[in-house]
């Protein structure tokens, strides 16, 4: 950290022919002028900087095009945020003080330290929202304490989700849309920063991607993405991503045709141009569901298939999730018995299983003991255990497995911080709680546990500079924190290395034996997830490999362990 900050006062020094980075950016097409938003932290912004043209009218649905704007632009407020996918969505529920919702929303922002220089060749950090990819649930995020911290440029940005990003039909395709228009939309922003960030003190070889959740799995997406160029980034960190439901042609058309009949466009001379008639609200859907879709050109197959198949950018990656995925958010809490938490795991999930698969999966996570807590289901917390498995777990080791195989470097964790108030209602580390690690606290939607303003305030410094070490130097270890434990790469398969993050507890352990063996039975459904079976399939399960958990140690200790039997209290 100390370095990064003497090369700026070093070059500030010695370099008087190179500006600094003023708070009026020209980026060619406009000129936006920022501000100095934090003079102690010497931190500057420019907010609501359009990278596309608005996505409306004939251009709803299509692939993003260059920006329209031109002069000079205040850049001291944020841009819209895209629109949720469904009429129920929380990010419309009411008024919100952090972000307004508008379907002309392809805007970034970008901050950087306030002494950066257009020299400074600052490493630069791209965040992707999440929000199951029919939401955006990270908006207008405040960065300041890391780009102070790490001394980064970062930019955050918006775009398309649910039936405006990914309305997948041939009629989309012949009437000028793309089937992939959100994630053409990041790639689109990847691009801007390529030939722009470098105006504001970044360097465009040193970009490395970040996301959670759906923001995690769209870092995997970009990785991945066959865009017939060199890769417009370094790296990534995948936080909590991993599972994203991609439907080929024929699966997209049913989607498509329900929205037809859901909106009154079936009998329409042109159905496209019906949902392009109507207004923002009136075309959003509980009724039908858009992801990511295998287009044929950018996705071939899904992702965790093309990782598979060697199909990707081989970078750098930080990988990993929270021990209690399933929990908040995920798994219902009023889940009471066996069997309606096999069905819920079941029918939402994939529902192609056999009779014998099902009881296989029983075994493996509704027969072992968890624990229960008032007010919730005796058996939320066994829906929850598998889900995370299925959904995030596994589907993380599965990509990290092929990374591993290729000599690709790649780094995983397991967040484990323990917050007393989530502990005590059975939610322990949920999906996505390590953003407030890497984040700090005040800064993003006030959902931080109580704990990390007083005795995890600690694990904000050691993550934080994990990361932006990794953001810095493609290693998590380069400038970790002082006495921070040294972070092994994830070496394949056998010895599924990751660190371990908790509270004065933070280190090296592995994925335990059991744990590896479940997600080798469960390899079909996490496949699933990723690329729903046709209709008609009917899903084996492996019973004999099933079989061997029952020995399998659930040591997480990396020299092995004795077998701690059944009883799965505790392990996640």
């Amino acid at each position: 950290m100390k370095s990064f900050r003497l090369l700026l006062a070093v070059g500030a020094c010695f370099s008087p022919l190179v500006s600094a980075v003023d708070t009026l950016v020209d980026v060619g097409y406009a000129k936006y002028q920022g501000s100095v938003i934090d003079s102690r932290l010497k931190v500057s912004a420019w907010k609501g900087v359009q990278y596309a043209a608005p996505p409306t009218g004939n251009l709803r649905f299509a692939a993003p095009q260059d920006p329209i704007v031109t002069g000079t632009i205040n850049a001291t407020r944020h841009g819209a945020t895209c629109p949720p996918s469904r009429p129920d969505d929380w990010t419309i529920s009411g008024p919100n003080d952090r972000f307004t919702i508008a379907e002309d929303c392809l805007y970034l922002s970008v901050y950087a330290p306030t002494g950066a220089r257009v020299d400074s060749k600052l490493p630069v950090v791209v965040f992707f929202q999440g929000g199951g990819f029919a939401s955006q649930s990270s908006a207008n995020w405040d960065p300041t304490d890391i780009v102070a911290d790490g001394q980064v440029v970062f930019v955050q940005f918006s775009y398309r989700v649910g039936v405006y990003g990914f309305l997948n039909g041939a009629a989309v395709k012949a009437g000028g849309g793309d089937v992939n228009a959100g994630l053409r939309d990041q790639i689109k922003l990847l691009e801007w920063v390529n030939k722009h960030i470098t105006q504001f003190g970044g360097n465009p070889d040193n970009v490395v991607l970040d996301g959670v959740s759906a923001g995690g799995s769209s870092v995997a997406l970009m990785i991945a993405a066959d865009t017939g160029k060199k890769p417009l980034f370094a790296g990534g960190i995948m936080e909590s991503g991993g599972w994203v439901t991609m439907r080929p042609a024929d699966q997209g058309e049913e989607q498509y045709q329900c929205l037809l009949k859901d909106k009154d466009c079936a009998g329409a001379s042109d159905g496209l141009a019906c949902l392009r008639a109507l207004n923002e609200s009136a075309i959003r859907s509980s009724n039908c569901w858009f992801n990511p879709n295998i287009d044929g050109d950018l996705y071939t197959d899904s992702l965790v298939n093309l990782f598979a198949q060697g199909k990707y950018a081989k970078v750098p990656t930080v990988m990993g999730s929270c021990s209690e995925e399933g929990t908040k958010y995920n798994a219902p809490e009023t889940l009471d018995n066996p069997i309606d938490a096999l069905t819920w795991v079941v029918t939402d999930k994939d529902n192609s299983l056999s009779n014998n698969s099902k009881s296989i999966l029983n075994d493996l996570y509704m027969k072992p003991t968890q624990p229960t807590f008032p007010g919730k289901g005796r058996y939320w917390r066994h829906a929850a255990v598998a889900i995370a498995d299925i959904g995030t777990h596994c589907i993380t080791r599965n990509i990290q497995n092929y990374l591993a195989r290729d000599g690709v470097p790649t780094y995983n964790y397991k967040y484990a911080v323990l917050d007393p108030s989530d502990e005590a209602v059975g939610y322990g580390a949920w999906h996505t709680v390590n953003a407030y690690a890497f984040w700090g606290v005040n800064r993003t939607d006030g959902g931080e546990p109580p704990s990390y303003f007083t005795t995890n305030a600690p694990i904000i410094k050691t993550v934080r500079a994990y990361w932006t070490s990794f953001i810095r130097n493609l290693d998590p270890n380069t400038d970790r924190a002082n006495k921070a434990v040294e972070w092994t790469p994830y070496a394949g398969k056998d010895s599924r290395e990751r660190l371990f993050i908790q509270t004065n507890n933070t280190k090296m352990e592995r994925m335990s034996p059991a744990q590896a063996l479940r997600c080798d039975v469960v390899r079909p459904m996490s496949d699933h997830l990723g690329r729903p079976p046709a209709k008609g399939v009917v899903t084996e399960l492996d019973g004999k490999l099933a079989a061997k958990v029952k020995s399998a140690s659930e040591s997480t200790d990396l020299s092995g362990g004795k077998k701690h039997g059944r009883d799965f209290v505790g392990y996640y």
